[in-house]
């Protein structure tokens, strides 16, 4: 591990950088077959397979794969920065060179998903051609044309630049029907193309960009090119299972002629660029927040450029407003804010800060700096996905906007840490060790995820479309019986695969992009991104902690209004400990002594008085009521007073924990096999309240027991191996076991005197056995098991937390007050609670030898 600082404004800001490397695993995408498209004609017997060349471009193989002269619908699966643009580019000058030369007829139409890109599109070819004026763009056609005079100018141009939305015909949100002009226009460009024996090629970029506008209104539009088109090309780098319907419909303007070109995607070590995730765990993205800066400030004085995508326009607005924009422009002179609100396009000369750039572009510059800001924790709460801007698509939308850099450069991810550890069932043990970094909490299988292949999402649809439609089978058929005016026809498979396939998916599964982190996580310890590989993991903040005031520093860090006890009524114990400890270790921890100067690192697992302090911090928040004088606390949290730095001793922990065990009463089948286990493990724990007193204590006839000295005591070969095996259980499975030391549970002795100090009340005293006067312990009382006495429960999760959460004593009645608050970790001894009945002579002889 390394630290980072920088002095900006004369602060000495720390940034840990873990150094990671990633596992060399092959990269998945999603694949087009034949079998994908049903009684359509095939090209060749298989699809076409092609391998990058040693530059890791396919440009050059994709003209001689490629028949631009066979009339057919082409899909050309690559990768993203695989050369699949300047290939389509080189087709495009063929086309023309061709027309020109008068060897036949083509008029090309480029459809590109963003109007935006048409910019990009007009100048790669003018700039392969080597002339200019060759291109026609949609967006010249607004009121001010003149159907007679422009229609046939416009018509000239040899190729044709417009918007999926566009030649669909689709409006947008605002208004209801296509701009008479555009669809005049279209119009007339089909009937020219057919009186002048045309054949058109439509070029299709980055189809799963648009695929809303494939709707069945929209669908006659489309046809209209039916009899004009005589070869598509649908070029993409990630495809979907709702991106396979727009092909059908395509392919029906080729006469259902269809050919596949699939590429495998391999990383290229000639422009691999690093890859960074940078942990930042806020709610709400400060655009002024030291870490952001710092991250920024580092890179200008290497990188050639520097580009921040933001997933929203608010965020790209505040940091080009900021401190972040006024930097890089103090460093490179300009700053290109790219959000649609202007018509800025990408400035590949300088710097941008922007929306626009996620698909379409490419960053040509070595060297350069790259940003990615992701959606916040937020945005995964709910099924709700405003709040992902940009990334809406998940998967895809990260694919498409990492690949921006084509030359070796940095990027960094602005990421919330991982939520959830998507792990495959033949993952190992050091595998989910490896990636848990020491506090992200992936051993408990509540923070895992199941990994599914992409090829399982057609299953995955099909079963989900076939249980919704099999509860309805009988209405469905009832609908063919409805009058004409109201009577539709229920949804195929496909076009609910095309209207919310990829929805359901990304919305279900997190092996899908369900939470965006979490597939980025996985995908990048995986070796999944062709550009990039990860190279090192930063956390984002530096919290420091003094000696006494832990807790009033926590209270500063998570204020009451965002973490309080009702937060409990609805989230897990276990949940809501592990989620606030994965925040504090995603950032940079200090913790300076009493009388020292200098802080040093809190390391997980390691530092445990500030592991403890987290348990009982959360604990104070759970029931604040708790920490009042009236049950004995030395401050008043209700009056506001400084709240002590206490911290749970083990054997309370333990016994609490025994407590919530015995307590647990809903159906097995709730448990994970992690909770199951420690559950069982804590319930053999409680065996030992009895063994102990059974076979290593002597009875007096008054009911007293003794106990020997913890030096002294020599547990029986059984039991021995019994709690050792308990004790592995504990320490594996209890998430809180990192804030307690362990090294005593690995002796006899150690274990013997937690297990003296959880069950008993005990004080030092001497014994006379056989005529010798020995030190012994004598058990004063037997302590009570119950959850109630520390109320937090990392033992296991509950089905209702609401119904789970303690009494407030200040929200019953008087006497319930009085019950609550009436001291039960105690009970007095009643020798007849117990069997004793081989307490003879003989054995308690041997019983005496032995122990004492």
């Amino acid at each position: 591990m390394k630290q980072l600082c920088c002095l900006i404004t004369n602060t000495v800001v720390f940034m840990r950088r873990t150094t990671v490397f990633p596992f060399d695993n092959p990269i998945e995408f999603k694949e087009i077959n034949h079998d994908d498209f049903q009684g359509y004609e095939f090209e060749d017997v298989d699809k076409t397979i092609v391998e990058p060349n040693e530059q890791g471009y396919i440009s050059d193989i994709l003209k001689e794969k490629v028949n631009l002269e066979t009339n057919n619908t082409t899909v050309i699966n690559a990768g993203v920065g695989q050369g699949k643009t300047k290939a389509v580019i080189d087709f495009i000058k063929w086309y023309y060179e061709t027309t020109k030369n008068n060897e036949d007829k083509y008029k090309v139409i480029v459809v590109t998903p963003f109007k935006s890109l048409n910019k990009e599109y007009r100048d790669k070819i003018h700039k392969a051609v080597g002339e200019d004026d060759l291109c026609f763009d949609y967006q010249e056609l607004n009121a001010k044309v003149d159907e007679e005079l422009d229609y046939p100018e416009f018509y000239s141009k040899p190729v044709q630049l417009i918007s999926v939305m566009s030649i669909l015909g689709d409006p947008g949100t605002v208004a209801f029907k296509q701009s008479n002009i555009k669809r005049k226009y279209y119009e007339y460009l089909i009937d020219r193309c057919a009186a002048n024996k045309e054949k058109v090629i439509l070029i299709f970029d980055e189809l799963h960009e648009s695929l809303e506008s494939f709707t069945p209104d929209l669908m006659p539009n489309l046809l209209k090119w039916k009899g004009v088109v005589y070869k598509a090309i649908i070029a993409s780098a990630t495809f979907t299972e709702s991106s396979k319907i727009p092909i059908k419909f395509i392919a029906e303007l080729t006469e259902r002629k269809l050919k596949i070109i699939e590429s495998e995607r391999v990383q290229s070590t000639h422009n691999l660029s690093e890859l960074h995730l940078c942990f930042y765990n806020q709610h709400t993205l400060n655009p002024e927040h030291q870490f952001l800066k710092d991250l920024v400030q580092l890179q200008l004085e290497t990188a050639s450029t520097v580009n921040i995508l933001c997933y929203s326009k608010n965020i790209a607005n505040e940091l080009y407003n900021g401190s972040i924009g006024t930097m890089l422009r103090e460093q490179y002179g300009s700053v290109t804010l790219c959000t649609g609100e202007e018509e800025n396009t990408f400035d590949h000369e300088s710097c941008n800060i922007g929306t626009r750039f996620k698909t379409g572009v490419s960053i040509e510059k070595e060297n350069s700096a790259y940003f990615v800001v992701l959606p916040l924790k937020f945005a995964y709460t709910g099924q709700n996905t405003e709040h992902l801007g940009i990334f809406t698509d998940r998967i895809n939308s990260l694919v498409q906007g990492l690949a921006r850099p084509r030359k070796k450069s940095k990027i960094f991810v602005i990421t919330p840490s991982p939520t959830k550890l998507i792990t495959r069932v033949t993952d190992k043990r050091d595998y989910i060790d490896r990636l848990s970094l020491g506090y992200l909490g992936f051993q408990d299988e509540d923070y895992q995820s199941r990994y599914y292949s992409l090829r399982q999402q057609e299953m995955f649809l099909k079963r989900h479309y076939g249980e919704v439609r099999n509860t309805i089978e009988t209405q469905i058929n009832q609908m063919e019986g409805l009058s004409d005016d109201i009577k539709t026809i229920y949804s195929s498979f496909d076009w609910f695969r095309l209207k919310d396939g990829d929805r359901y998916l990304h919305t279900q599964f997190d092996a899908y992009g369900k939470n965006l982190s979490n597939y980025l996580y996985w995908a990048a310890w995986n070796n999944q991104f062709v550009n990039c590989k990860l190279t090192s993991i930063i956390k984002i903040r530096t919290l420091k902690f003094n000696e006494g005031n832990i807790q009033s520093e926590l209270d500063a860090y998570f204020p009451l209004s965002v973490f309080n006890e009702n937060t409990f009524a609805e989230y897990h114990d276990k949940h809501l400990y592990l989620q606030l400890r994965n925040t504090l270790f995603s950032n940079n921890l200090y913790y300076r002594k009493n009388g020292e100067v200098d802080f040093n690192k809190i390391e997980p697992k390691r530092t445990l008085v500030f592991e403890q302090q987290i348990i009982h911090f959360i604990q104070r928040r759970k029931t604040p009521y708790l920490f009042e004088p009236i049950c004995g606390c030395t401050y008043s949290t209700r009056l506001g007073e400084k709240p002590v730095d206490a911290s749970v001793s083990k054997s309370t922990y333990f016994r609490s924990s025994i407590g919530h065990s015995v307590s647990y009463t809903d159906v097995f089948d709730a448990l994970t096999e992690s909770e199951e286990l420690l559950i069982t493990a804590y319930n053999g724990l409680l065996e030992f309240q009895e063994i102990l007193l059974n076979s290593y204590s002597i009875l007096q006839d008054d009911g007293t027991y003794f106990l020997p000295l913890d030096s002294k005591v020599i547990l029986e070969r059984m039991h021995s191996i019994k709690l050792k095996a308990l004790f592995t259980n504990i320490k594996e499975h209890d998430v809180g076991m990192v804030a307690f030391n362990k090294t005593n549970l690995s002796s006899d002795k150690g274990v013997y005197s937690l297990l003296k100090e959880m069950f008993y009340e005990t004080s030092s005293t001497t014994k006379t056995i056989d005529g010798k006067i020995v030190k012994c312990w004598k058990v004063n009382r037997i302590r009570d098991i119950n959850s109630s006495e520390y109320p937090l429960n990392l033992v296991h999760n509950v089905y209702d937390p609401f119904l789970h959460m303690p009494v407030n004593p200040e929200k019953s009645t008087t006497e319930e007050a009085g019950d609550v608050l009436e001291e039960v970790n105690l009970i007095d001894i009643d020798p007849d609670m117990f069997v004793l009945d081989y307490y003879e002579e003989t054995k308690d002889n041997i019983k005496r030898d032995k122990l004492f």
